[in-house]
């Protein structure tokens, strides 16, 4: 069974051989990540704010926050406030996506 059925029958409630796997290498991976930084991007790389602490934006405009080298980082400030202000959110440009 490869990888997409496995993933495709979970997804499904079918019986699969096992659960999909998403595991760092050499562990088995069931789903391919691709990543793609948007031309316009207000994203950008982890910067130092404190030592041990790291800060990033992302594509949206969210303000990520993470204890260096221990985790992958959770929102510290999320791009839309309050509902209310959904209208007033600058979407990302995908004009340039392939």
């Amino acid at each position: 069974m490869s990888s997409r059925d496995i993933v495709l029958n979970s997804l499904t409630f079918k019986n699969s051989q096992r659960i999909p796997m998403f595991l760092p290498s050499p562990y088995p991976n069931d789903f391919l990540h691709k990543s793609y930084r948007l031309k316009d991007s207000k994203a950008t790389d982890w910067y130092t704010i404190e030592e041990g602490r790291e800060e990033r934006i992302d594509e949206w405009g969210n303000i990520w926050r993470r204890f260096k080298g221990i985790s992958k980082g959770e929102v510290y400030k999320g791009v839309l406030e309050t509902l209310g202000k959904v209208e007033e959110v600058e979407l990302p440009g995908l004009d340039d996506y392939p």
